[in-house]
């Protein structure tokens, strides 16, 4: 394990930042209402939860794409690859962060097996290597 960093942000790690700041993006914004507790009583929540995020994938043709893998069903599909295009692009923002030390490989051995499972005849997603990150596109 490498140990937490420490010093001034290495070289690498600003122009990381920099390529994150000028790559496009596409905005989205996410509403995450609570309907009822796990007992099934109506939620104790009186506002949803609303944020604006960005992300380099055009998240809507990535869940079509994945659709039509037909691993799961529509809505869990949806789920999946929305909570996953959120979770990535943090990842991938804050890549030197230690909490995704251990993960980060495992993760992007993750995306590599979910692209190869998706048919040649379906296949848009392409990996970009951008530093020691990975796009799926």
């Amino acid at each position: 394990m490498r140990p937490m960093h420490s010093g001034p942000i290495s070289d690498g790690h600003e122009r990381w930042k920099r390529m994150i700041e000028i790559m496009k993006r596409h905005r989205y914004r996410v509403t995450v209402e609570h309907l009822a507790d796990a007992d099934g009583q109506p939620s104790a929540y009186d506002k949803p939860m609303r944020f604006e995020v960005g992300n380099h994938d055009d998240v809507f043709a990535v869940v079509e794409r994945v659709k039509r893998r037909g691993d799961f069903d529509d809505t869990t599909t949806t789920a999946f690859v929305t909570g996953l295009k959120l979770f990535s692009e943090v990842m991938l923002e804050n890549r030197e962060n230690p909490l995704f030390e251990d993960f980060s490989p495992r993760f992007f051995a993750f995306m590599k097996k979910l692209k190869k499972g998706i048919p040649p005849s379906l296949n848009r997603l392409v990996y970009r290597r951008y530093g020691a990150g990975f796009f799926l596109h």
